[in-house]
């Protein structure tokens, strides 16, 4: 059923870029265009829950099945249109990707300057370990292809930005701790709900690569 259904995602895709004439450039303004669209919109959560207008924020009347998340600052994690906050990271990623870029680079492509920040900071304002790992990524792939001053700028950046979360965010230090504990040691048993679920398919797919 795995198979079947990545089979099919790749499939919709596949047919995504086909109706655009494969113009994968095309798709791609398309995609930053929505990423900033739903920047945008967890940008207004947090207005709204800071100014405390429900409605704003709670978007259980437009989302089905929407569960609003606080963390334990007592801080929305903002989540946008999704129904969790690590979703708008894993919709967020390539978008990320394209924002470290724009900020390291003299000339920004897809969009703006403006737009890569809005994008950078709702991914922040998430509090979702997916999403930090995804900033992560960035700024490792990106440093990649750097001049090495601007790589090693990106790269401190980088590492500041995940050393502070480590020390000064509960959650991701709680996440970072149980998926290390589970990679390295097995050890389960006191993973949170979350790392166990990335626990359980990572296994699987290594299970059914070998």
């Amino acid at each position: 059923m795995q198979l079947a259904l990545i089979g099919a995602t790749f499939l919709m895709f596949q047919h995504v870029i086909a109706i655009n004439g494969d113009d994968i450039f095309k798709v791609m303004r398309a995609y930053m265009h929505l990423a900033l669209a739903v920047a945008l919109i967890g940008l207004l959560q947090v207005v709204a829950f800071f100014l405390d207008v429900p409605p704003g924020y709670d978007l259980g009347w437009l989302v089905p099945d929407f569960t609003m998340h606080v963390n334990e600052f007592g801080v929305l994690r903002v989540q946008s249109i999704f129904k969790e906050p690590s979703h708008l990271g894993h919709m967020l990623a390539p978008a990320v990707f394209v924002a470290v870029l724009n900020l390291s680079t003299r000339v920004p492509v897809f969009v703006g300057r403006r737009t890569s920040v809005a994008i950078i900071a709702i991914t922040l304002l998430s509090f979702s370990t997916i999403s930090y790992a995804a900033i992560f990524v960035a700024v490792c792939l990106v440093s990649l292809n750097a001049r090495r001053g601007v790589a090693a700028w990106v790269m401190v950046c980088g590492l500041a930005t995940i050393v502070a979360l480590y020390f000064y965010v509960p959650g991701f230090k709680v996440r970072a701790d149980d998926t290390f504990g589970a990679l390295m040691y097995n050890d389960v048993l006191r993973a949170n709900f979350s790392t166990l679920t990335l626990y359980n398919n990572l296994r699987v797919a290594v299970t059914h690569l070998i």
